[in-house]
């Protein structure tokens, strides 16, 4: 698939997922079931994982260690740009 950089929006039962390449053009994107996104997220290639800080990040992004991507969490004072 190529995904150099994995953007999600987590939700409380849909996240919206958003792959980028290399180039930065978008080339994945997605809604997932949030019961669904570990799975997901095992199967996809080591990537970086950003999404925004929260207490259910912070659980996703243990994940991500573990299985080999680089998670960054973003405070929400940075996020709200990316929205606009």
């Amino acid at each position: 698939m190529g995904i150099e950089v994995l953007g999600i929006d987590l939700g409380k039962t849909v996240c919206s997922l958003a792959g980028l390449d290399a180039t930065g053009a978008v080339v994945y994107r997605k809604r997932l079931q949030r019961h669904r996104l570990l799975d997901f997220l095992e199967g996809l290639d080591p990537c970086i994982v950003a999404m925004e800080a929260c207490g259910g990040a912070h659980h996703i992004g243990r994940f991500c260690l573990q299985h080999g991507h680089e998670p960054r969490l973003m405070s929400p004072l940075y996020v709200r740009p990316y929205v606009k």
